[in-house]
């Protein structure tokens, strides 16, 4: 596997990850109600978006290139 394929998935796992820790602290603030669960949920989904274009611009330079 090249570094190239191997640097996507990374940013792949770390798109989800970052997308279902922001779910969970919005769940959790539907079931506590505390406003920094809420915070931590907007902070981790636009932390998922910045991981997405940076992904798509990742691509777009490893991989056009060939």
């Amino acid at each position: 596997m090249s570094l190239r394929i191997f640097h996507m998935i990374f940013v792949a796992a770390s798109v989800l990850l970052s997308m279902g820790v922001g779910l969970w602290a919005v769940r959790f603030y539907m079931i506590e109600g505390g406003l920094g669960w809420l915070a931590f949920g907007i902070v981790f989904f636009i932390l998922g978006v910045t991981l997405i274009l940076y992904g798509v611009r990742v691509r777009a330079k490893l991989f056009d290139d060939q």
